[in-house]
């Protein structure tokens, strides 16, 4: 087993780690124009994890409350669900409700390659791995993610990219 930027032979590292003085507890993941965007519980916020640039952000930190889901709607708006009166978060006015963003506050669509059929990338998603089936240059590709937890440790660790084959 290795932890945060640790690396071992025979070994993938994990590409992103919350580090032991954060806590995201992710409880929802999307891919969008070449970025992961995960939902927080204990992070309470909706990162951003940009693929081409490997950089996080997180946008409505402590906003919302605590973050559950994530869908990508056929407008091509978030749909982010809050999960506060579960007996864990601090309730707020109104709560718990479903949030609609406009990804568009915080991605340049012009710097991002965009698809033309205008289909939605098709996503699966179960517990903590997701597979995504997403559109480049004329051909379909996937790619596998898993979080794994550790103590307090949140990782995101890549299973697997390659040409989807039919």
């Amino acid at each position: 087993m290795i932890e945060g930027d640790e690396k071992k032979e025979g070994m993938e590292s994990p590409v992103l780690h919350s580090g032991p003085d954060v806590t995201w507890a992710p409880a929802d993941l999307i891919y969008f124009q070449e970025s992961l965007f995960f939902t927080g519980l204990i992070g309470r916020g909706l990162y951003q994890y940009d693929l081409i640039d490997k950089t996080l952000k997180i946008h409505y930190f402590n906003e919302f409350g605590r973050l559950r889901s994530i869908a990508l709607g056929p407008d091509n708006y978030f749909y982010v669900s809050t999960s506060n009166r579960d007996g864990i978060g601090e309730v707020r006015k109104g709560d718990d409700k479903i949030i609609k963003i406009n990804p568009k506050d915080f991605i340049s669509l012009e710097d991002k390659e965009i698809k033309k059929s205008g289909k939605r990338n098709p996503i699966v998603s179960t517990c903590n791995y997701y597979e995504f089936y997403y559109y480049k240059k004329s051909k379909f590709y996937t790619l596998k993610f898993q979080f794994k937890a550790k103590y307090r440790l949140m990782y995101l660790l890549p299973l697997d990219m390659g040409l989807f084959t039919h």
